[in-house]
């Protein structure tokens, strides 16, 4: 969204093409000069491992000034092999700018500050897993050491926005202490669409307090804020919270294992009542001794480095762990998958995959090329069949001896058009127009057929209102003169004046008036602001407002548009709206028809209030 509200040109790579050769996406930064990317971590980490210098050959860098990292965990090793790897092009380490955000809050909650290196805090590990407490890691202790792991800052809040740390008793904990990471601020959703109960989980302390649980855990320190993990990804084993993300980035980088295909979770064993680790990983080796190599190697890495051996180590082969559109790893459907006893079993070849994904790509264009096919036919023949129509119910207007007759023709030729082409108008609350009197009806207006579809459905007892270029359209004009409809000139007060008698006295001789109050029509969706003339005239004349929404004539024949679509065709009549007695000269009472016909007309159409 910052792209579009800001005005910054922005350029968008389809997750495929990166996937596939992520290379893609430096050549674009050097190509269009960018400046900011937002990426996962596993998005840098596929650049770092897979990129090769020759595919790079040339490739500046130097002009990226923030390179966003977040929507999953952010590895400290990732940024240093990133950085080290691509600042022979120009990048810089400072670009580096660490985030968090989740889709309840719009994507931002806290954001590192711009120009700094990443701030990765170094801690003991057995402290951090037992007790859950971030104890800063000794002066003298090296990077390597198997008794510290690390976390990235994800930085401070944004303007406005709050964020707390707390235990599961909703307390706030002190400095460098795990817990929930509750927030809020002005973009923060207010829940979840027709799902009350996530919606209740959402808002632990009550949705009044507006606290929201991220379901992330996080710890502080001097101010800065550190995600350590999903409370639902958690492995507790021997007493230790253990954090996948670690694991899975330990055993990525063992020889014969894919990095960034690895998933490591806890599964309960019921029999024993405890919590085995279960690390999968893919690997290209198909022999049963590479396998139980690499589950060896697996086992001793993790065991040196976590303190904890993998209970069940399963090699699996390439592409077998589900993945998200983007390339994230989906943990809870491998999961699944292990406890069906599925994991990695029937993996297709690859190019049995590359074939069914270009069937499937040339079936959906081959759909999607005969549908836009079939419109066109479409609406040639409702266009072809509309002007044969249109000639002829012109001339027997042209001919007909009263305007009674003409009516009825015009009525009886919209439906048999909108019949024949195959979307007949549906119409409700026609019983609101039964009583024998005088009454202004007002509508939406969202295409050149509503005057159409409105004759179709409801018949011509009443003036249409228009404005005045209709005067000077051929055919369309004989309808108008034939049938008695009002026409002015927008732009002309002494013609608004005139129209607006033209309405009083038909409404004083007991003749009903039709009117867009919108006053003209546009491709967007939506009711645009009603002007006040019809609502003052049903006041004065103390006649009724009888709302009318049309829905579905913009998606028949949006503006700018000339070949109709398909639609499903509906009118809704709502119930009058009387003025209050005595009211002929309030405008309070003007402004209370126009503002409850508008609401009730937007309800019914389906669009929003513009």
């Amino acid at each position: 969204l910052s792209p579009l509200c800001i005005g910054i040109p922005t350029v968008i790579m389809p997750p495929l093409d990166f996937l596939t050769r992520p290379e893609r996406w430096l050549w674009a930064f050097h190509r269009h000069q960018g400046t900011l990317a937002a990426a996962p971590n596993f998005a840098y980490e596929l650049c770092a491992r897979k990129i090769r210098d020759e595919d790079i050959a040339g490739v500046d860098l130097s002009r990226w000034r923030v390179a966003l990292n977040g929507a999953e965990p952010v590895m400290p090793q990732t940024l240093e092999r990133f950085a080290a790897r691509f600042a022979p092009f120009g990048f810089r380490r400072e670009a580096f700018l660490p985030a968090y955000g989740l889709a309840e809050a719009c994507l931002a909650v806290t954001f590192s500050p711009h120009g700094r290196s990443p701030r990765i805090d170094r801690i003991e590990r057995a402290a951090f897993t037992h007790e859950g407490r971030a104890v800063p890691a000794p002066l003298d202790a090296t990077p390597d050491d198997a008794n510290l792991t690390a976390f990235v800052s994800v930085g401070r809040p944004i303007s406005n926005y709050e964020v707390r740390i707390v235990d599961p008793d909703a307390h706030d904990v002190e400095d460098r202490r795990e817990g929930q990471l509750w927030f809020h601020g002005p973009a923060a959703t207010p829940g979840y669409y027709r799902n009350p109960e996530a919606t209740r989980a959402l808002f632990p302390a009550g949705v009044a307090a507006g606290w929201i649980n991220s379901g992330d855990l996080a710890y502080r320190a001097e101010g800065e804020y550190f995600i350590t993990g999903r409370s639902k990804d958690i492995i507790l084993k021997a007493g230790r919270n253990l954090s996948p993300q670690e694991i899975e980035d330990l055993v990525g980088g063992i020889p014969g294992v894919r990095r960034g295909c690895v998933v490591a979770f806890g599964a309960h064993q019921a029999s024993s009542g405890t919590e085995q680790l279960v690390v999968v990983a893919e690997t290209r080796e198909r022999t049963a001794a590479a396998h139980e190599a690499i589950a060896a190697a697996i086992t001793e890495r993790v065991a040196r480095s976590v303190g904890v051996p993998p209970d069940v180590v399963l090699p699996i082969p390439p592409h077998s762990i589900p993945k998200t559109s983007s390339g994230k790893l989906r943990r809870d459907k491998t999961k699944q998958l292990y406890f069906a006893g599925t994991l990695g079993l029937a993996v297709r070849p690859a190019w049995l995959q590359v074939v069914r994904l270009s069937a499937s790509a040339l079936a959906r264009s081959v759909g999607r090329w005969l549908r836009r096919g079939l419109e066109l036919l479409y609406g040639v023949y409702a266009d072809l069949l509309g002007c044969a129509l249109l000639v002829l119910a012109w001339f027997i207007v042209l001919i007909a001896p009263s305007g009674q007759f003409a009516g009825r023709v015009s009525c009886a030729a919209c439906r048999a058009y909108f019949t024949a082409i195959g979307s007949p108008v549906r119409v409700t609350g026609r019983e609101h127009l039964a009583a024998p009197q005088a009454r202004v009806l007002v509508s939406n207006h969202a295409s050149y057929f509503d005057v159409l579809i409105l004759m179709a459905a409801l018949g011509v007892d009443f003036h249409f209102v228009a404005k005045g270029e209709v005067r000077t359209m051929p055919f369309i004009r004989t309808f108008l003169r034939k049938l008695g409809h009002f026409a002015f000139d927008r732009g002309d007060p002494e013609s608004r004046l005139r129209q607006a008698e033209q309405m009083e006295h038909a409404l004083a001789r007991g003749e009903s008036v039709f009117v867009f109050p919108e006053g003209t029509f546009t491709p967007q969706a939506g009711v645009r602001p009603f002007q006040l003339g019809a609502f003052q005239a049903a006041v004065r004349a103390g006649c009724p407002v009888v709302p009318v929404a049309i829905n579905g004539s913009r998606h028949f024949l949006r503006d700018a548009t000339f070949l109709p679509r398909p639609s499903r065709l509906v009118v809704r009549v709502g119930a009058p709206q009387f003025p209050e007695p005595g009211s002929r000269a309030s405008w309070e009472e003007i402004v209370r028809l126009r503002d409850a016909a508008r609401a009730w007309i937007a309800e019914e159409a389906g669009e929003p209030l513009l």
